[in-house]
């Protein structure tokens, strides 16, 4: 069950918010990726238990570790402070006259650390708790037709000798593989921006695999947005007249 609806931090509509005297004391907090140590040290006496979870713990090496600890134990095991924990467990790496830049760890200090939380943290890894079949990767080649070779032809041989030319003239790498890219998925981008169509070779190739997979799902990765409107263009005329039609969900991240 939620909080109720007179329950703090939850108002009725048009209801006035009222400030707290004080600050509110909490039970737990689960903290999923904590990324603002400074807020969550600050509340972190208010708070009688506190369970973190994290992918990478340690991005950036061992000294990533003393805040994520700290915000468990109030600096018990690693030292009070990040000063405190470098200077018991590392030594000054690159360095100027009068700056640190990077620390490295003195010998030993990885192990002595893990042992310092063992019997707080917990590290779980995918392969002793998931069975995921073996990852099988299977190359489709497709071959382009007649009509669909003659753009890659053209854009080969005006790619050579624009790289010929002298460096102040010479177009970027980067354009080049990304007109290759285009045109192997069936498009061509204009002078004027334009995204013209080549051939529908990859589209063609793209539908042969779903029938293959009989109903069985199948995560599809475009590079370009025009790939995207072609793609659900090509799946929109595959599902006319069909009984069973494939369900089409466009992925868009977080917040999109």
């Amino acid at each position: 069950m939620g909080p109720s609806p007179t329950s703090p931090g939850v108002h009725r509509p048009g209801e006035r918010q009222q400030a707290h005297q004080g600050p509110q004391h909490s039970g737990g907090c689960l903290c999923d990726q904590p990324g603002r140590f400074k807020a969550a040290k600050r509340i972190r006496r208010f708070i009688k238990k506190v369970v973190l979870l994290t992918g990478t713990p340690s991005s950036k090496g061992l000294i990533d570790l003393w805040a994520q600890v700290y915000l468990l134990d109030g600096g018990e095991r690693l030292g009070p402070s990040l000063s405190a924990y470098r200077e018991r467990y590392f030594d000054p790496d690159k360095r100027s006259r009068t700056q640190i830049f990077s620390y490295k760890a003195k010998d030993g200090a990885e192990s002595a650390v893990l042992d310092a939380i063992s019997d707080i943290c917990i590290s779980m890894k995918a392969e002793d708790y998931l069975q995921l079949p073996d990852f099988i990767q299977h190359e489709i080649p497709v071959l382009l037709d007649a009509k669909a070779k003659r753009p890659m032809t053209s854009l080969s041989g005006t790619c050579c000798w624009r790289w010929m030319r002298t460096s102040s003239q010479r177009a970027p790498p980067g354009y080049w593989w990304a007109s290759y890219c285009n045109s192997a998925t069936g498009l061509c981008m204009a002078m004027t921006a334009k995204v013209v169509p080549v051939h529908d070779c990859k589209l063609e190739a793209f539908t042969e695999l779903l029938e293959q997979l009989n109903g069985e799902h199948c995560l599809t990765f475009y590079g370009y947005q025009h790939d995207k409107d072609r793609i659900l263009e090509r799946l929109e005329k595959y599902n006319r007249g069909r009984a069973e039609k494939l369900r089409v969900r466009v992925y868009k991240g977080r917040g999109g």
